[in-house]
């Protein structure tokens, strides 16, 4: 009887020892194209709704989806759409930049993120810029051919409030290839001093 007792009890904690550890999950998500992407999660809780044909993690969500990771408080994986949600706050790594953003969407079929309140620190590549730049756009879409967003700024300058920085209502990234920004202001400290309709 003690040994049943002692063994069960070795169960039970071994059981709540592998539901209270983190869990690691791989699986693919297939593009419009019939590309298929792996996935990489981890969270502290797994759950699967097979009603809503959804994957729902919650706890120290770490998914990597097209070699960007993200970890997050809570995400949803739609198997039926192709597309991950997270709720909470977000952070990103992806080779070109480290970012914090309040949600992002992604969708494999169009293969872009959707990112909302995105604030992001990059090395850029050329030569004239020395140091980090830093962006912020109310909306951002990474695209695998083009970056947009919209309510942007950008700035070299690394204060919480930055001594000057360029505003645009909306802007386009095209890798290797130029910058496009619509309703342009550059600012010193709080004070608009100069306006371009499109750069």
């Amino acid at each position: 009887m003690r040994n049943g007792g002692g063994q069960r009890f070795l169960y039970s904690s071994l059981l709540i020892t592998l539901c209270s550890s983190l869990i690691n999950s791989s699986f693919l998500i297939t593009h419009g194209d019939a590309r298929e992407v792996p996935v990489e999660l981890k969270a502290r809780y797994l759950r699967y709704q097979e009603s809503e044909k959804t994957m729902v993690a919650t706890g120290e969500v770490h998914v990597t989806l097209d070699n960007v990771e993200f970890i997050t408080d809570k995400l949803y994986l739609n198997t039926e759409t192709n597309t991950a949600t997270s709720e909470g706050s977000v952070k990103i790594e992806s080779s070109q930049y480290k970012a914090k953003a309040k949600s992002f969407r992604y969708s494999a079929s169009q293969k872009k993120f959707q990112i909302e309140n995105f604030r992001a620190a990059f090395l850029p590549p050329e030569d004239n810029v020395k140091g980090k730049v830093y962006v912020a756009a109310k909306t951002f879409q990474d695209a695998e051919k083009k970056q947009e967003g919209k309510d942007a700024s950008s700035t070299t300058c690394d204060l919480e409030h930055p001594h000057y920085h360029i505003s645009s209502a909306h802007f386009e990234h095209h890798p290797e290839d130029k910058i496009v920004g619509v309703h342009n202001w550059v600012w010193i400290g709080p004070v608009p001093i100069l306006y371009s309709p499109y750069y």
